[in-house]
């Protein structure tokens, strides 16, 4: 059996710092490890044709990164901490609406989580400190700020990982009123959902950073995060859902 090419869209990055301005396209490491380690070929998309790009690949992964533009579930920015890139949006939504058509597999991680949100007629918390005083921190610079996590059981999550899980935390926006169609699979203690899968298509988002979750028993460099719940099945499933 082939090994099902998993379409991953890379960000455009301006370094300001330099002398001479340069724009490059990054993405984390961390993400092509977690499908490579699960089966899957990655293939980083800088631009191009939605409909060409999900026509020849098996799945979309959705990874982290910048806010969504509020315009796009009819708000305006509460503050000035909501920073977006509406060319990142633009291809991103496309990307998403063309993969949904075909009815192939899509994963979103943390912004690609809100993404899914959004782009599928949902809202979200645009600064969870901002509007929402009630809730504990979700985003902090150590590798080490984590919280745990509640499971709807009969769930896609659920049949992975029980009824709880120890995720990593770094964010300021969390999905608010979820899309038609989906349901909202976990929650942190203070309530902030932390995944949302489809009721029928392959569509599974998570709020947190599973691919920096891997492998990590037995790690000695890896002690601080090493009560993390192991998120290698995560992706197995994800990989599993492809047929090439």
């Amino acid at each position: 059996m082939m090994q099902p090419l998993i379409l991953i869209p890379a960000r455009r990055v301006t370094d300001l710092t330099l002398a001479a301005y340069r724009t490059d396209f990054r993405l984390n490491v961390s993400y092509l490890d977690a499908v490579k380690q699960a089966g899957g070929i990655p293939l980083l998309a800088a631009g191009g044709d939605a409909a060409v790009l999900a026509k020849r690949t098996d799945a979309l992964l959705l990874p982290g990164g910048i806010d969504v533009n509020p315009q796009r579930y009819g708000e305006s920015p509460v503050n000035a901490t909501v920073r977006w890139d509406d060319k990142i949006d633009d291809f991103e939504i496309a990307l998403f609406s063309a993969f949904r058509q075909l009815g192939k597999p899509i994963f979103g991680i943390c912004r690609g989580h809100q993404l899914i949100n959004v782009a599928a007629g949902g809202t979200l918390w645009q600064d969870l400190h901002g509007q929402a005083d009630y809730v504990k921190s979700h985003r902090d610079n150590t590798v080490s700020w984590t919280h745990d996590v509640q499971i709807r059981q009969d769930s896609i999550i659920g049949r992975l990982f029980g009824t709880a899980c120890q995720t990593n935390s770094h964010h300021h926006q969390a999905v608010r009123r979820v899309a038609p169609g989906f349901l909202a699979t976990a929650h942190a203690p203070d309530g902030i959902i932390e995944a949302i899968e489809h009721q029928s298509e392959p569509i599974l988002a998570v709020q947190w950073h599973p691919e920096r979750m891997l492998g990590m028993m037995g790690q000695p460099e890896a002690q601080e995060t090493a009560h993390l719940t192991e998120m290698t099945p995560l992706f197995e499933y994800f990989v599993s859902l492809c047929t090439p």
